[in-house]
């Protein structure tokens, strides 16, 4: 995953995520930050832990839910949940992923698009 934005406390910053299959139904998420705004100190870490399938329908494409934990700047431990999407029934498209990371400091939401993928590409 590239290309994603995220929001917190007001703020704003442009993420990239790189979201890696690391064994069976586990993931790992690395998250840099940059052109951080109305935040103190740019929001960056680590984040691992499982994903599992989603009923779907086949022709949308691969849909899983993701439930982890890590440690980000700014954040520090925190707990991550979310959902992504692989590519469907399409010549090309889009894989996507919404990322919830909260601590006790507070939570950000990063939302991520995928370059263009063939279809039936699965997200992880």
């Amino acid at each position: 995953m590239s290309a994603a934005t995220g929001r917190f406390a007001g703020g704003h910053a442009q993420a990239r995520i790189v979201l890696s299959d690391a064994g069976p139904h586990r993931f790992s998420a690395a998250i840099a930050t940059s052109a951080c705004a109305g935040l103190h100190g740019c929001p960056g870490g680590t984040v691992r832990g499982t994903w599992r399938a989603l009923a779907s329908n086949p022709d949308t494409g691969q849909a899983v839910a993701l439930a982890g934990s890590g440690r980000l700047r700014v954040l520090r431990a925190v707990r991550a949940s979310g959902r992504g999407h692989g590519t469907g029934f399409v010549a090309r498209g889009r894989p996507t992923l919404r990322l919830v990371l909260s601590s006790a400091s507070g939570s950000i939401t990063i939302t991520a698009t995928g370059p263009l993928e063939r279809g039936f590409t699965p997200l992880l």
